[in-house]
């Protein structure tokens, strides 16, 4: 009756304190009146992947420094002896069902080509229905002949530099970056990093990584920057890109607590993997 009559539990005395553990979306354990001691009986009986985790540390020295989150990268648990065992060499791909958070852990590529491509794949693995923004491309030109020779279809393939894609795929909470300078006294800087909270038929809501202020990203009208190109045309587009991976010059200025280096080309000659250390607050570097 407490929760019910809208009284904060941790005013009660003794403090009731709520402990959700291992359960999807949090879920609470009901139990009638008078059977709580045998709920509590019942669980210590029962071995989870948690309880086993104990069981490990207290076996094994080796798993002392690894905390539950990470377990499933060195052990697997055999649901038989309700027991974790340590991984073998060349064994399945395993991916664990608790949550890590992305948006201080990016991966970072020598080109955006790469980005892109990972960016997506990293999506397709993200829970949830996948929402597409398909974008306006138009010629900006008036001679026939230009239109003629450069058509909305070829407009569609092309992502120059500094331009969203003409298909840009989203999901709630996936992490995106500004491409454009939308209000810099708001702190919507180009390379701005943002997660997505709401999408709508032409816009979406995001919000600061401290989750201080929600911002409502618009589409509007994009013309690339590229001087070599021979004609100009306007992509119009929600301003942004998918951020799980970004080009090593685009973080620059920015610190994150661990990062996964793509060294698919060479990066030495231009200095590019100097910056990455630079950036870096700690040895934590991964490279693949």
């Amino acid at each position: 009756m407490w929760p019910l009559n809208e009284f904060i539990l941790s005013h009660k005395s003794h403090t009731v304190v709520r402990v959700a553990v291992h359960l999807p979306q949090q879920q609470l354990v009901v139990y009638q009146d008078g059977q709580g001691e045998q709920t509590i009986e019942r669980a210590a009986l029962r071995k989870t992947t948690l309880t086993s985790w104990f069981e490990l540390n207290k076996n094994d020295p080796s798993a002392y420094n690894i905390s539950y989150s990470d377990i499933p990268q060195y052990y697997v648990f055999d649901k038989s002896t309700t027991n974790w065992k340590k991984r073998q060499r060349g064994g399945q791909i395993f991916i664990g069902r608790l949550p890590v958070e992305l948006k201080a852990r990016p991966i970072l590529t020598v080109n955006n080509e790469r980005s892109m491509e990972i960016n997506n794949t990293v999506l397709k693995f993200m829970p949830g229905n996948e929402t597409i923004y398909k974008a306006v491309d138009t010629i900006i030109s008036e001679d026939i002949q230009v239109q003629l020779t450069f058509p909305e279809v070829f407009l569609n393939s092309l992502t120059p530099t500094g331009l969203p894609p003409y298909e840009l795929k989203l999901k709630i909470v996936c992490i995106i970056m500004l491409v454009r300078n939308l209000a810099p006294f708001k702190g919507l800087y180009n390379g701005t990093r943002l997660i997505v909270i709401k999408v709508q038929q032409i816009n979406i809501q995001s919000k600061s990584f401290d989750s201080s202020e929600t911002f409502l990203i618009p589409r509007i009208p994009l013309i690339p920057s590229e001087i070599n190109m021979p004609f100009k045309f306007k992509r119009m587009q929600l301003s942004i890109r998918l951020a799980f991976t970004m080009a090593i010059n685009k973080s620059q200025g920015q610190t994150f607590e661990k990062i996964c280096l793509v060294l698919n080309e060479p990066v030495f000659s231009h200095g590019q993997l100097y910056v990455v250390c630079q950036e870096h607050n700690r040895l934590n570097l991964f490279l693949w």
